[in-house]
């Protein structure tokens, strides 16, 4: 497994849904909508131009509003012109930019792979690592992902998951070759790390990086690269950028074959699920008691009576245009109702009863 390191907190901020710009913190940051005079610019209305400031002291991390018009929030609690420690995994509203600080692991790699020696490694080594650093030549993309395909096949997930994996980690080389550094001296990094719950893809590159909120704000530029960026974002469940714009992490959660078809994959847990599927089969049994009522009742309406005359059946034949057969439909339309609604209640009981 990957090896512990020294703790890094990592601020994130949304710039789309599930698409995050990154930022360690090291030293105050001053976020804020006015360009000239903040550290972090949030392009946002609801953002005052100087709106809060995030201070890191002695391994802790506070947030202070700075008398904003529209107030800061830490997990829904007001900040207003206050200040207060954050704990990792804290959602903090600036305005209405959401962001998030997590705490990580500068961790060493199980295994390391340089692409500029003449080494061959087997396949089995590199299934079994858990945490693989590959360092390429920026023209090397190709190579990589020969030498992680094997990996994700591997992995005992779905195969539309692999697939999914295998496409995002494709775009995320092909951009990182294309964008950043073109020198044939220039190097490129790419980490893949398998964790229990998800999979994390690193992509970094020695570029001067690019204005990527400029492509989320709809920018028209129609290039491979933002194709890429789209097929990307299609494949994996949260994308983030580090502030210069080089470095692209994709994360991908990853479930067992059993749970990718529980109500678990869902976000229920099984007594929350079976409730669920509980209002459903009652919802449905109504409307077969509702259905078997209806149908005798429209049936016995329709069906002339002994000695007296059959006014209303003759009045719904002539308004709806009704077959004079429409008593016999009725009567066994309500019949097969009956017997519907008897064995989706049986079916009820049988199911739920011991849950």
């Amino acid at each position: 497994m990957t090896s512990k390191g020294i703790k890094r907190h990592i601020l994130k901020i949304e710039v789309a849904p599930n698409f995050y710009q990154r930022i360690e913190l090291e030293q105050s940051l001053l976020l804020g909508r006015d360009e000239d005079s903040v550290d972090i610019v949030l392009d946002d209305l609801s953002v005052s131009g100087q709106h809060a400031k995030i201070v890191k002291e002695n391994k802790q991390v506070f947030l202070e509003d700075l008398k904003s018009t529209n107030g800061t929030l830490v997990n829904n609690t007001s900040l207003k012109g206050k200040k207060q420690i954050l704990s990792p995994n804290d959602t903090v509203y600036i305005g209405y930019c959401k962001l998030l600080l997590t705490e990580e692991l500068d961790s060493i790699p199980d295994l390391t792979i340089d692409l500029r020696k003449e080494e061959t490694l087997s396949e089995e080594k590199i299934c079994d690592s858990f945490d693989t650093l590959i360092i390429f030549p920026s023209q090397a993309g190709r190579r990589v992902q020969d030498y992680l395909t094997p990996k994700i096949e591997s992995l005992s997930l779905s195969q539309m998951v692999k697939n999914s994996l295998l496409a995002a980690l494709g775009e995320a080389l092909e951009n990182s070759h294309r964008h950043g550094c073109q020198k044939s001296s220039s190097l490129s990094q790419c980490r893949f790390i398998q964790r229990k719950s998800e999979i994390e893809i690193r992509v970094s590159d020695e570029g001067e990086g690019f204005d990527y909120k400029k492509w989320l704000r709809g920018s028209q530029d129609k290039s491979m690269f933002s194709l890429g960026i789209s097929l990307i974002r299609q494949n994996v469940d949260l994308v983030e950028y580090n502030l210069r714009g080089n470095e692209i992490i994709l994360r991908k959660k990853i479930y067992s074959s059993e749970e990718s078809t529980s109500p678990r994959s869902l976000n229920l847990d099984m007594p929350a699920a079976m409730n669920y599927f509980k209002i459903m089969a009652t919802a449905q049994l109504s409307l077969f008691v509702f259905v078997s009522l209806c149908f005798p009742l429209f049936s016995i309406l329709l069906t002339p009576q002994v000695n007296s005359p059959s006014f209303l059946m003759t009045t719904l034949q002539n308004l709806l245009g009704l077959p004079e057969s429409m008593e016999l439909i009725g009567s066994v339309l309500g019949v097969l109702s009956l017997a519907a609604g008897g064995i989706f209640f049986w079916s009820y009981q049988k199911i739920f009863s011991s849950s």
